[in-house]
């Protein structure tokens, strides 16, 4: 299970809870998996019956909250609406 919190002056930390399962409390190595984190794990949200709280509009349905959404009064259209989305797993040296 990964989690994070965040520490005022650190920011966000990592913690990977079952990680560290394999090691007793005492032992060092148990540390490498609180605030030490590779990387490596990707996620995103989805659901289909999400609703938020858009301010000014009310509740509005969303599916995911990895794209820009906006809401406006007056005339006008937005349409055609494009949203192009992009990501590269590459290693850092290092």
């Amino acid at each position: 299970m990964k989690s994070e919190f965040h520490a005022r002056e650190a920011g966000w930390v990592p913690v990977d809870l079952s990680g560290a399962v394999e090691y007793d409390k005492k032992d060092p190595k148990s540390l490498a998996y609180f605030g030490n984190d590779p990387g490596d794990f990707l996620t995103f949200h989805f659901n289909p019956n999400l609703v938020i709280d858009s301010g000014l509009f009310g509740k509005k349905p969303v599916h995911n909250l990895q794209y820009p959404m906006w809401w406006w009064t007056g005339q006008g259209s937005a349409e055609p609406k494009q949203i192009t989305e992009g990501w590269q797993v590459t290693t850092v040296p290092g």
